[in-house]
């Protein structure tokens, strides 16, 4: 297990080490897929202990980052019809330079973090926050009316492609 790994040598060190684990997840996880309810439940239970892991072992010098790939092999290929240019911007070559990246010392102060990469972009997710809020009321009649309001004005769920849903 790297993270017990790495937190036995930065105690043996004495301090910090320099180190990096990296997790992958996907956009079924991180904003929902219709028809993958288990793959996208565990996708999403990764980029959570990404997070959680990053918070933990941040203290150890450890960063903790997820990649959420968008590519085209044997894997997505049976998905939807791809064009020629979908096939190339979906390419997993993208993938490797944000997985080089987060290895390099030059990501020591990034943790915590997933981001997608593929489809002719990088990005990053940016995770649950809370919305509105309002005082809790014990009438379960008066809070439907509550909860529907704050439903109503909180910003909607994200699309497969990241961005709030119509």
């Amino acid at each position: 297990h790297a993270a017990a790994y790495w937190r036995d040598q930065a105690k043996l060190k004495g301090g910090p080490v320099d180190a990096r684990i990296i997790t992958t997840t996907s956009v079924s996880g991180i904003y929902g897929n219709i028809g993958q309810t288990n793959y996208g439940a565990a996708k999403a239970g990764i980029a959570a202990f990404t997070i959680i892991a990053a918070r933990e072992l941040g203290r150890y010098g450890i960063t903790v980052n997820s990649i959420s790939p968008s590519a085209f092999t044997r894997m997505t290929e049976d998905l939807r019809e791809y064009s020629d240019e979908d096939k190339k911007r979906r390419d997993p070559k993208w993938i490797a330079p944000v997985a080089t990246w987060l290895v390099s010392e030059e990501s020591r102060e990034v943790t915590g973090r997933v981001f997608q990469a593929g489809n002719g972009q990088f990005a990053a997710a940016e995770g649950w926050h809370k919305g509105p809020t309002a005082e809790q009321v014990l009438d379960p009649y008066q809070a439907g009316k509550v909860l529907t309001e704050l439903a109503r004005k909180a910003r909607k769920n994200a699309g497969m492609d990241g961005m709030d849903l119509d």
